[in-house]
Protein backbone atom coordinates (compact mmCIF):
# COMPACT_ATOMS: atom_id res chain seq x y z
CA UNK A 1 0.00 0.00 0.00
CA UNK A 2 1.50 3.49 -0.99
CA UNK A 3 -0.30 6.51 0.44
CA UNK A 4 1.09 9.94 -0.26
CA UNK A 5 -0.57 12.64 2.00
CA UNK A 6 -0.53 16.69 1.19
CA UNK A 7 -1.58 17.61 4.30
CA UNK A 8 -2.92 21.00 4.86
CA UNK A 9 -2.74 20.56 8.39
CA UNK A 10 -1.09 22.19 11.68
CA UNK A 11 1.64 19.57 12.71
CA UNK A 12 3.00 20.33 16.46
CA UNK A 13 5.88 19.15 17.09
CA UNK A 14 6.92 20.08 20.24
CA UNK A 15 6.48 23.54 20.47
CA UNK A 16 7.04 24.25 16.75
CA UNK A 17 3.91 24.47 14.44
CA UNK A 18 3.83 23.89 10.76
CA UNK A 19 1.73 25.14 7.88
CA UNK A 20 1.42 21.89 5.13
CA UNK A 21 0.88 23.51 1.79
CA UNK A 22 -2.13 22.11 -0.62
CA UNK A 23 0.16 22.47 -4.01
CA UNK A 24 3.22 20.89 -2.42
CA UNK A 25 4.69 17.31 -4.04
CA UNK A 26 5.89 15.41 -1.25
CA UNK A 27 9.46 14.20 -1.82
CA UNK A 28 10.00 11.38 -0.27
CA UNK A 29 8.74 7.67 -1.04
CA UNK A 30 9.12 5.15 1.26
CA UNK A 31 8.81 2.44 -2.12
CA UNK A 32 6.29 -0.43 -2.24
CA UNK A 33 4.61 -2.28 0.75
CA UNK A 34 7.14 -4.72 1.86
CA UNK A 35 6.98 -8.36 2.31
CA UNK A 36 9.75 -10.24 4.63
CA UNK A 37 10.56 -12.84 6.75
CA UNK A 38 10.63 -13.27 11.11
CA UNK A 39 14.16 -12.96 12.03
CA UNK A 40 14.56 -10.45 9.15
CA UNK A 41 14.91 -6.29 9.74
CA UNK A 42 13.67 -4.07 6.73
CA UNK A 43 14.78 -0.30 6.49
CA UNK A 44 12.42 1.77 5.85
CA UNK A 45 13.80 5.18 3.90
CA UNK A 46 12.11 8.67 4.39
CA UNK A 47 15.03 10.46 3.08
CA UNK A 48 14.00 13.60 1.67
CA UNK A 49 16.53 16.12 -0.49
CA UNK A 50 18.28 18.90 1.04
CA UNK A 51 19.44 19.72 4.57
CA UNK A 52 17.76 20.57 7.94
CA UNK A 53 14.81 18.02 7.42
CA UNK A 54 12.58 16.97 10.40
CA UNK A 55 11.31 13.85 10.35
CA UNK A 56 9.29 12.24 12.62
CA UNK A 57 7.87 8.17 12.56
CA UNK A 58 4.32 6.76 13.67
CA UNK A 59 2.96 3.48 13.97
CA UNK A 60 -0.61 2.40 13.11
CA UNK A 61 -2.30 0.94 16.44
CA UNK A 62 -4.41 -0.94 16.05
CA UNK A 63 -3.67 -2.19 12.63
CA UNK A 64 -6.40 -0.65 10.22
CA UNK A 65 -7.63 1.31 12.28
CA UNK A 66 -6.19 4.36 10.31
CA UNK A 67 -4.74 6.02 14.09
CA UNK A 68 -1.12 6.71 14.25
CA UNK A 69 0.41 7.61 16.82
CA UNK A 70 4.30 8.34 17.15
CA UNK A 71 6.76 5.39 17.42
CA UNK A 72 8.27 5.54 21.42
CA UNK A 73 10.69 6.49 22.17
CA UNK A 74 10.37 9.05 19.60
CA UNK A 75 12.31 8.35 15.75
CA UNK A 76 13.32 11.33 14.36
CA UNK A 77 16.05 9.55 11.75
CA UNK A 78 15.51 9.38 7.63
CA UNK A 79 15.54 6.33 8.01
CA UNK A 80 13.68 3.80 10.64
CA UNK A 81 14.67 -0.40 10.60
CA UNK A 82 11.77 -2.29 11.42
CA UNK A 83 11.36 -6.00 12.87
CA UNK A 84 7.25 -6.03 13.63
CA UNK A 85 4.81 -6.29 11.08
CA UNK A 86 2.49 -2.76 10.73
CA UNK A 87 1.68 0.05 8.87
CA UNK A 88 4.37 2.66 9.51
CA UNK A 89 4.27 6.54 8.49
CA UNK A 90 6.82 8.98 8.18
CA UNK A 91 6.16 12.56 8.29
CA UNK A 92 8.87 15.25 7.25
CA UNK A 93 8.99 18.70 7.30
CA UNK A 94 11.57 20.41 4.58
CA UNK A 95 12.32 23.96 3.67
CA UNK A 96 10.15 23.38 0.62
CA UNK A 97 7.38 22.32 2.52
CA UNK A 98 5.76 19.59 4.77
CA UNK A 99 4.42 15.53 3.89
CA UNK A 100 4.05 12.58 4.38
CA UNK A 101 4.95 8.83 3.42
CA UNK A 102 3.39 5.27 4.84
CA UNK A 103 4.31 1.73 3.75
CA UNK A 104 2.82 -1.55 5.31
CA UNK A 105 5.81 -4.08 6.44
CA UNK A 106 4.62 -7.73 6.59
CA UNK A 107 6.93 -11.01 8.00
CA UNK A 108 5.47 -13.41 7.07
CA UNK A 109 6.49 -17.00 9.57
CA UNK A 110 9.36 -19.03 7.85
CA UNK A 111 8.62 -22.83 7.32
CA UNK A 112 8.93 -24.87 10.66
CA UNK A 113 12.58 -26.94 11.40
CA UNK A 114 10.80 -30.69 11.59
CA UNK A 115 14.08 -31.69 11.45
CA UNK A 116 16.62 -33.25 12.20
CA UNK A 117 16.92 -36.26 10.01
CA UNK A 118 18.76 -39.41 9.30
CA UNK A 119 19.41 -41.81 6.57
CA UNK A 120 20.61 -44.73 6.98
CA UNK A 121 22.30 -47.33 3.75
CA UNK A 122 24.20 -50.78 4.61
CA UNK A 123 27.04 -50.81 2.77
CA UNK A 124 28.02 -52.99 0.04
CA UNK A 125 31.49 -53.06 -0.17
CA UNK A 126 32.92 -52.14 2.99
CA UNK A 127 34.18 -48.71 2.14
CA UNK A 128 31.89 -46.72 4.61
CA UNK A 129 30.32 -44.64 1.63
CA UNK A 130 26.68 -45.00 -0.24
CA UNK A 131 24.82 -43.02 -2.38
CA UNK A 132 21.97 -41.37 -0.78
CA UNK A 133 18.64 -39.74 -1.98
CA UNK A 134 17.88 -36.79 -0.16
CA UNK A 135 15.13 -36.12 -2.26
CA UNK A 136 13.23 -38.93 0.10
CA UNK A 137 13.37 -36.72 2.90
CA UNK A 138 11.70 -33.58 1.23
CA UNK A 139 8.16 -34.41 2.22
CA UNK A 140 8.91 -34.92 5.37
CA UNK A 141 10.90 -31.68 5.48
CA UNK A 142 8.11 -30.13 4.22
CA UNK A 143 5.38 -31.57 6.13
CA UNK A 144 3.85 -32.57 2.99
CA UNK A 145 3.07 -28.73 2.34
CA UNK A 146 2.88 -28.07 -1.61
CA UNK A 147 3.92 -24.40 -1.41
CA UNK A 148 7.66 -25.22 0.23
CA UNK A 149 10.13 -26.47 -1.12
CA UNK A 150 13.85 -28.05 -0.65
CA UNK A 151 17.16 -27.74 -1.58
CA UNK A 152 20.43 -29.31 -0.43
CA UNK A 153 23.60 -28.35 0.27
CA UNK A 154 27.10 -29.98 1.74
CA UNK A 155 27.59 -26.73 3.68
CA UNK A 156 26.14 -24.07 5.56
CA UNK A 157 28.90 -21.75 3.84
CA UNK A 158 27.46 -23.64 0.65
CA UNK A 159 23.59 -22.38 2.12
CA UNK A 160 24.89 -18.91 2.07
CA UNK A 161 26.68 -18.97 -1.48
CA UNK A 162 23.75 -20.56 -2.61
CA UNK A 163 25.52 -23.37 -3.94
CA UNK A 164 23.33 -26.61 -4.03
CA UNK A 165 24.04 -30.07 -4.52
CA UNK A 166 23.99 -30.65 -7.99
CA UNK A 167 22.10 -33.93 -7.85
CA UNK A 168 20.36 -34.48 -4.76
CA UNK A 169 18.90 -37.96 -5.95
CA UNK A 170 22.17 -39.42 -6.02
CA UNK A 171 24.78 -38.06 -3.52
CA UNK A 172 27.94 -39.60 -2.45
CA UNK A 173 28.85 -38.80 1.20
CA UNK A 174 32.30 -38.01 1.97
CA UNK A 175 32.98 -38.96 5.14
CA UNK A 176 30.78 -41.47 7.63
CA UNK A 177 28.40 -39.94 9.27
CA UNK A 178 28.08 -37.02 7.32
CA UNK A 179 25.45 -34.21 8.00
CA UNK A 180 24.34 -31.92 5.09
CA UNK A 181 21.88 -29.29 5.55
CA UNK A 182 18.61 -28.16 3.60
CA UNK A 183 17.06 -25.39 3.00
CA UNK A 184 12.90 -25.67 3.08
CA UNK A 185 11.82 -22.23 1.12
CA UNK A 186 8.75 -20.91 0.22
CA UNK A 187 7.22 -19.25 -2.86
CA UNK A 188 8.51 -15.76 -1.05
CA UNK A 189 11.59 -16.59 -0.18
CA UNK A 190 10.79 -17.07 3.67
CA UNK A 191 13.28 -20.05 4.84
CA UNK A 192 14.55 -23.08 7.72
CA UNK A 193 17.87 -24.83 7.68
CA UNK A 194 17.19 -28.88 8.42
CA UNK A 195 19.84 -31.09 9.25
CA UNK A 196 20.21 -34.36 7.62
CA UNK A 197 22.34 -37.10 9.07
CA UNK A 198 23.62 -39.61 6.51
CA UNK A 199 25.08 -43.12 8.10
CA UNK A 200 26.55 -45.94 6.19
CA UNK A 201 26.32 -48.90 8.03
CA UNK A 202 28.55 -51.94 8.39
CA UNK A 203 27.63 -55.09 6.93
CA UNK A 204 27.21 -58.18 8.73
CA UNK A 205 30.45 -60.02 9.21
CA UNK A 206 28.70 -63.44 8.19
CA UNK A 207 31.32 -66.19 7.76
CA UNK A 208 31.39 -68.28 4.33
CA UNK A 209 30.58 -71.45 6.38
CA UNK A 210 32.25 -74.83 5.42
CA UNK A 211 30.40 -77.12 3.24
CA UNK A 212 27.32 -79.21 5.26
CA UNK A 213 27.58 -83.07 4.79
CA UNK A 214 25.60 -85.75 4.82
CA UNK A 215 25.83 -89.37 3.71
CA UNK A 216 23.43 -91.17 1.13
CA UNK A 217 22.03 -94.29 2.47
CA UNK A 218 20.23 -95.33 -1.13
CA UNK A 219 22.99 -93.65 -3.47
CA UNK A 220 20.54 -91.50 -4.96
CA UNK A 221 22.08 -87.87 -4.10
CA UNK A 222 19.52 -87.03 -2.37
CA UNK A 223 18.78 -86.07 1.63
CA UNK A 224 17.83 -84.48 4.18
CA UNK A 225 20.16 -81.36 5.53
CA UNK A 226 19.29 -79.32 8.86
CA UNK A 227 20.61 -76.04 7.63
CA UNK A 228 20.70 -74.68 10.83
CA UNK A 229 23.42 -76.70 12.11
CA UNK A 230 25.32 -73.77 10.21
CA UNK A 231 23.51 -71.05 11.91
CA UNK A 232 26.35 -70.14 14.97
CA UNK A 233 29.31 -70.83 12.33
CA UNK A 234 27.96 -68.45 10.21
CA UNK A 235 26.80 -65.43 12.41
CA UNK A 236 30.22 -66.14 14.00
CA UNK A 237 28.99 -65.94 17.61
CA UNK A 238 27.41 -62.66 16.78
CA UNK A 239 23.81 -62.55 18.69
CA UNK A 240 22.16 -60.22 16.30
CA UNK A 241 22.21 -61.56 13.18
CA UNK A 242 19.15 -63.86 12.05
CA UNK A 243 20.07 -66.28 9.61
CA UNK A 244 17.99 -67.34 6.69
CA UNK A 245 18.54 -69.88 3.69
CA UNK A 246 17.02 -69.35 0.20
CA UNK A 247 17.43 -71.68 -3.04
CA UNK A 248 18.78 -68.79 -5.17
CA UNK A 249 20.67 -65.42 -4.76
CA UNK A 250 18.26 -63.63 -5.85
CA UNK A 251 15.78 -64.91 -3.08
CA UNK A 252 18.26 -64.33 -0.27
CA UNK A 253 18.66 -60.60 -1.22
CA UNK A 254 15.01 -60.03 -1.52
CA UNK A 255 14.78 -62.33 1.68
CA UNK A 256 11.82 -64.34 -0.02
CA UNK A 257 11.03 -68.00 -0.24
CA UNK A 258 12.99 -69.01 3.23
CA UNK A 259 13.84 -72.57 2.94
CA UNK A 260 12.43 -74.63 5.60
CA UNK A 261 14.88 -77.10 7.85
CA UNK A 262 15.14 -80.32 7.35
CA UNK A 263 15.73 -79.58 3.73
CA UNK A 264 15.69 -82.10 1.14
CA UNK A 265 18.33 -81.03 -1.70
CA UNK A 266 17.16 -80.23 -5.46
CA UNK A 267 19.80 -80.82 -7.16
CA UNK A 268 21.89 -84.69 -6.50
CA UNK A 269 25.30 -84.76 -4.60
CA UNK A 270 26.46 -80.93 -4.54
CA UNK A 271 24.19 -77.86 -4.61
CA UNK A 272 25.02 -74.56 -3.38
CA UNK A 273 22.05 -72.84 -1.71
CA UNK A 274 22.48 -68.97 -0.23
CA UNK A 275 22.71 -67.76 3.71
CA UNK A 276 21.33 -64.22 4.59
CA UNK A 277 22.99 -63.08 7.77
CA UNK A 278 20.67 -60.37 8.90
CA UNK A 279 21.67 -57.92 11.74
CA UNK A 280 18.85 -57.43 13.85
CA UNK A 281 19.79 -53.71 15.08
CA UNK A 282 20.40 -52.55 11.64
CA UNK A 283 18.65 -54.30 8.97
CA UNK A 284 21.87 -54.74 6.90
CA UNK A 285 22.50 -57.97 5.63
CA UNK A 286 25.36 -59.89 3.94
CA UNK A 287 24.34 -63.28 1.56
CA UNK A 288 27.11 -65.98 1.43
CA UNK A 289 26.93 -69.68 -0.01
CA UNK A 290 26.18 -72.85 1.65
CA UNK A 291 27.65 -75.91 -0.18
CA UNK A 292 25.24 -78.78 0.37
CA UNK A 293 27.11 -82.60 -0.12
CA UNK A 294 25.46 -85.68 -0.74
CA UNK A 295 28.20 -88.30 0.33
CA UNK A 296 27.73 -91.49 -1.41
CA UNK A 297 29.85 -94.21 0.27
CA UNK A 298 30.40 -93.05 3.87
CA UNK A 299 32.46 -94.68 6.32
CA UNK A 300 30.80 -96.49 9.26
CA UNK A 301 31.81 -97.78 12.59
CA UNK A 302 31.20 -100.99 12.66
CA UNK A 303 31.79 -102.00 15.98
CA UNK A 304 32.47 -99.01 18.71
CA UNK A 305 36.47 -99.18 19.80
CA UNK A 306 37.21 -100.89 23.29
CA UNK A 307 38.98 -98.85 25.83
CA UNK A 308 42.46 -99.58 26.50
CA UNK A 309 44.11 -100.28 29.55
CA UNK A 310 47.51 -99.83 30.43
CA UNK A 311 49.22 -100.98 33.61
CA UNK A 312 52.69 -100.48 33.55
CA UNK A 313 52.82 -101.39 37.66
CA UNK A 314 55.30 -97.54 38.50
CA UNK A 315 51.71 -96.16 39.76
CA UNK A 316 52.45 -92.81 38.40
CA UNK A 317 49.56 -91.99 36.01
CA UNK A 318 51.28 -92.04 32.84
CA UNK A 319 52.13 -95.17 29.98
CA UNK A 320 52.57 -94.97 26.32
CA UNK A 321 49.81 -96.86 24.12
CA UNK A 322 49.11 -97.89 21.09
CA UNK A 323 45.52 -96.36 19.71
CA UNK A 324 45.62 -97.97 16.88
CA UNK A 325 44.36 -101.49 17.95
CA UNK A 326 40.44 -100.86 17.56
CA UNK A 327 40.87 -99.86 13.85
CA UNK A 328 40.05 -104.01 12.64
CA UNK A 329 37.41 -103.49 14.94
CA UNK A 330 35.68 -100.13 13.94
CA UNK A 331 36.45 -101.21 10.15
CA UNK A 332 34.75 -104.75 9.94
CA UNK A 333 34.23 -105.71 6.54
CA UNK A 334 35.10 -102.22 4.91
CA UNK A 335 38.20 -102.12 2.72
CA UNK A 336 40.97 -101.09 4.69
CA UNK A 337 42.54 -99.56 1.87
CA UNK A 338 40.00 -96.82 1.00
CA UNK A 339 39.57 -95.33 4.65
CA UNK A 340 42.04 -93.60 7.20
CA UNK A 341 42.06 -93.07 10.91
CA UNK A 342 43.48 -90.01 12.80
CA UNK A 343 43.19 -89.78 16.68
CA UNK A 344 42.84 -86.33 18.46
CA UNK A 345 43.20 -85.08 21.94
CA UNK A 346 39.81 -82.91 21.47
CA UNK A 347 36.36 -83.24 19.62
CA UNK A 348 36.70 -80.20 17.84
CA UNK A 349 39.56 -81.66 16.28
CA UNK A 350 38.69 -84.39 15.35
CA UNK A 351 35.64 -83.09 13.78
CA UNK A 352 37.70 -80.64 11.37
CA UNK A 353 40.29 -82.88 11.21
CA UNK A 354 42.99 -80.98 12.60
CA UNK A 355 46.04 -81.30 14.98
CA UNK A 356 46.02 -85.50 14.40
CA UNK A 357 48.23 -87.32 16.80
CA UNK A 358 51.21 -87.38 15.24
CA UNK A 359 52.28 -91.24 16.63
CA UNK A 360 49.15 -93.13 17.29
CA UNK A 361 51.05 -96.57 18.00
CA UNK A 362 52.91 -94.50 20.60
CA UNK A 363 51.01 -92.27 22.12
CA UNK A 364 51.60 -91.30 26.17
CA UNK A 365 48.29 -89.56 27.59
CA UNK A 366 48.07 -86.47 29.08
CA UNK A 367 45.42 -86.79 31.56
CA UNK A 368 44.02 -90.18 33.27
CA UNK A 369 41.43 -91.12 32.23
CA UNK A 370 41.63 -89.79 29.28
CA UNK A 371 39.34 -89.77 25.98
CA UNK A 372 40.82 -90.55 22.53
CA UNK A 373 38.56 -89.21 19.67
CA UNK A 374 39.03 -90.91 16.34
CA UNK A 375 38.14 -89.59 12.85
CA UNK A 376 37.91 -92.36 10.28
CA UNK A 377 37.48 -91.20 6.59
CA UNK A 378 37.04 -92.24 3.06
CA UNK A 379 40.00 -91.28 0.90
CA UNK A 380 38.02 -90.85 -1.96
CA UNK A 381 35.47 -88.11 -1.20
CA UNK A 382 36.26 -87.11 2.63
CA UNK A 383 33.41 -88.04 4.59
CA UNK A 384 33.75 -89.00 7.64
CA UNK A 385 32.73 -90.48 11.02
CA UNK A 386 33.56 -89.88 14.49
CA UNK A 387 33.75 -91.87 17.14
CA UNK A 388 36.17 -92.05 20.72
CA UNK A 389 37.57 -94.69 23.52
CA UNK A 390 39.00 -93.91 26.76
CA UNK A 391 42.51 -94.81 27.47
CA UNK A 392 43.40 -95.39 31.38
CA UNK A 393 46.73 -96.60 33.22
CA UNK A 394 47.36 -97.66 36.92
CA UNK A 395 48.16 -95.36 39.77
CA UNK A 396 45.87 -92.54 38.75
CA UNK A 397 43.20 -92.62 41.72
CA UNK A 398 45.29 -93.33 44.67
CA UNK A 399 42.03 -95.57 45.91
CA UNK A 400 43.54 -99.01 45.46
CA UNK A 401 44.37 -99.67 48.99
CA UNK A 402 40.72 -98.70 50.05
CA UNK A 403 38.83 -100.55 47.81
CA UNK A 404 41.09 -103.68 48.59
CA UNK A 405 40.37 -103.58 51.65
CA UNK A 406 36.67 -104.71 51.26
CA UNK A 407 36.27 -106.43 48.01
CA UNK A 408 37.30 -110.06 47.25
CA UNK A 409 37.81 -111.18 43.48
CA UNK A 410 37.51 -114.87 43.33
CA UNK A 411 38.56 -117.92 42.20
CA UNK A 412 41.75 -116.11 40.73
CA UNK A 413 42.87 -118.47 38.70
CA UNK A 414 38.71 -118.90 37.40
CA UNK A 415 37.66 -121.21 34.52
CA UNK A 416 34.18 -119.96 34.02
CA UNK A 417 32.82 -116.89 36.56
CA UNK A 418 34.55 -114.38 38.52
CA UNK A 419 32.88 -112.84 41.91
CA UNK A 420 33.33 -109.62 43.48
CA UNK A 421 32.41 -109.82 47.51
CA UNK A 422 32.40 -106.45 49.40
CA UNK A 423 31.86 -106.32 53.27
CA UNK A 424 29.77 -103.34 52.43
CA UNK A 425 27.28 -102.21 50.26
CA UNK A 426 28.79 -101.55 46.50
CA UNK A 427 27.03 -98.67 44.68
CA UNK A 428 27.62 -97.86 41.24
CA UNK A 429 29.13 -101.76 40.21
CA UNK A 430 30.80 -101.90 37.05
CA UNK A 431 33.64 -104.56 36.30
CA UNK A 432 35.82 -104.52 32.73
CA UNK A 433 38.40 -107.48 32.06
CA UNK A 434 40.84 -105.99 29.37
CA UNK A 435 43.68 -108.69 27.90
CA UNK A 436 47.65 -107.42 28.67
CA UNK A 437 47.70 -105.06 25.62
CA UNK A 438 44.71 -103.07 26.98
CA UNK A 439 41.59 -103.39 25.08
CA UNK A 440 38.55 -103.99 26.83
CA UNK A 441 36.99 -107.18 26.36
CA UNK A 442 34.35 -107.49 28.76
CA UNK A 443 31.94 -105.08 30.82
CA UNK A 444 29.43 -105.84 33.47
CA UNK A 445 27.54 -103.99 36.37
CA UNK A 446 26.91 -107.31 38.67
CA UNK A 447 28.79 -109.06 41.07
CA UNK A 448 29.61 -111.86 38.91
CA UNK A 449 31.39 -111.89 35.54
CA UNK A 450 31.45 -114.83 33.02
CA UNK A 451 35.11 -115.65 31.52
CA UNK A 452 34.30 -118.99 30.57
CA UNK A 453 34.59 -117.79 26.53
CA UNK A 454 38.57 -116.21 27.07
CA UNK A 455 41.41 -118.18 26.06
CA UNK A 456 43.50 -119.16 29.15
CA UNK A 457 45.95 -116.57 29.88
CA UNK A 458 46.89 -112.94 31.88
CA UNK A 459 44.48 -110.37 31.82
CA UNK A 460 43.29 -107.14 34.25
CA UNK A 461 40.27 -106.73 35.99
CA UNK A 462 39.24 -103.85 36.50
CA UNK A 463 36.36 -103.47 40.13
CA UNK A 464 34.92 -99.96 40.32
CA UNK A 465 32.32 -98.82 43.25
CA UNK A 466 31.68 -96.36 45.47
CA UNK A 467 33.75 -93.86 43.38
CA UNK A 468 36.90 -96.02 43.66
CA UNK A 469 38.63 -98.75 41.20
CA UNK A 470 40.43 -101.96 41.86
CA UNK A 471 42.51 -103.10 39.43
CA UNK A 472 43.56 -106.52 40.06
CA UNK A 473 45.83 -109.24 37.68
CA UNK A 474 43.30 -112.34 36.50
CA UNK A 475 44.67 -115.79 35.34
CA UNK A 476 42.03 -117.57 33.19
CA UNK A 477 42.64 -121.31 33.08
Amino acid sequence: MIRKLLLSALWLLGSVSFTWGTNYLCPIDLGPDVDSCEGEAVVLDGTAAGSGNTYLWLFESPIGSGNFTPIVPAETGPTLTVTTTGVYRVEVMTSSGNCSDMAEVTFNPNPPDLGPFEIELCDDNDDGIQFFDLTFIDAQATGGNPDLFVSWYETLADENAGMAIADPTSYANLINPQTVFGRVESSIGCKTIVELTLIVQPQPAAIQPTPLTICDDNGDGFALFNLHEKDEEIAGGDPLLNISYHESQADALSNINQLISPYNNVVPFIQVIYARAEDSSTGCFKVVELELIVWVGCPIVDTPPDDIFVNEGDDDGLAIFDLTVNESLMLGSQDPGLFSFTYHETLSDSDTGSNAIANPTAYQNIANPQTIYVRLTNNDNGSYVLTDFEIETDGILGLEELLSESVVIYPNPVQNNVFVHSNGTLTDLEIRVFDMNGRQLITESTDRIDVSQLPAGMFWIQVSANGQRLIKPLVKE
